[in-house]
């Protein structure tokens, strides 16, 4: 009888453990998935699985893949490896969830058109009118509450075109990105380019954002650009004029 019992619980055991190993991905996304995350043509498990296509926060997915990482439970986190492409690009991610909710990224790499990203923030960015290329090359982030508490990493822009300002491209430019314990900081320069840029950047945990620097046309900045630039006042000796942009995401 006791032998019984004992091989009845090593069935059990054995069966939740099944369970486990193959619980499928598309009953877990239906339990847990959240509201801004949409996935259709699920396959796989929890701990590797891919989806056809989706949504995250606007933004388009296909070919959407995640690999569960079992030392992240060391650290007490539920981590994911996950990559997925995007319009014009691809982005892919170590992703783990921390105690409290927190989402942690590590090796975090992106490509996307500007375009792509006004999707995302269509209050901040149009979709019309600017256009360019977005990389993304991030150390670690850290959100909370959806707010990015750490951030570690840079964003180049490769051939911003603002064609309010210019009808040929501005150039390249990059934000080297730093966080505090109130705030998120960028500070933006220029790679090359038809303007000087030195400015910073700074996103407040109210979403509220300020963007000040200073600008000044290189010797290639058409008429067209000087001429917008004086609306910006009139330059210090060094021929930079200051900018100042405020507002809330």
């Amino acid at each position: 009888m006791v032998k019984a019992k004992r091989l009845i619980a090593v069935g059990v055991v054995a069966l939740l453990a099944g369970l486990v190993v193959t619980f499928p991905a598309r009953v877990a996304y239906q339990w847990f998935a959240p509201a801004r995350l949409t996935l259709s043509g699920i396959s796989g498990s929890i701990w590797s699985g891919a989806a056809a296509q989706g949504s995250a926060g606007g933004l388009f997915l296909s070919d959407v893949s995640w690999r569960f990482r079992p030392l992240s439970l060391i650290g007490l986190k539920l981590g994911y490896t996950v990559a997925a492409d995007i319009p014009s690009g691809f982005l892919e991610s170590d992703v783990a969830v921390g105690i409290g909710g927190s989402v942690h990224f590590s090796d975090l790499a992106a490509a996307m058109s500007l375009a792509s990203l006004g999707a995302v923030l269509p209050d901040v960015l149009p979709r019309d009118g600017i256009e360019g290329s977005l990389r993304i090359e991030l150390e670690g982030l850290v959100l909370a509450d959806g707010f990015p508490t750490h951030a570690e990493g840079t964003v180049d822009i490769a051939g911003l075109l603002i064609r309010a300002l210019s009808p040929t491209a501005l150039g390249d430019y990059r934000a080297a990105l730093q966080s505090s314990d109130n705030d998120m900081s960028a500070s933006i320069e220029d790679v090359s380019g038809i303007l000087d840029v030195s400015a910073s950047l700074v996103l407040a945990q109210d979403w509220t954002f300020s963007l000040v620097g200073q600008v000044a046309p290189t010797a290639s900045a058409p008429p067209g650009v000087l001429e917008q630039l004086q609306f910006l006042g009139s330059p210090d000796p060094q021929g930079r004029r200051e900018f100042r942009i405020e507002g809330g995401l």
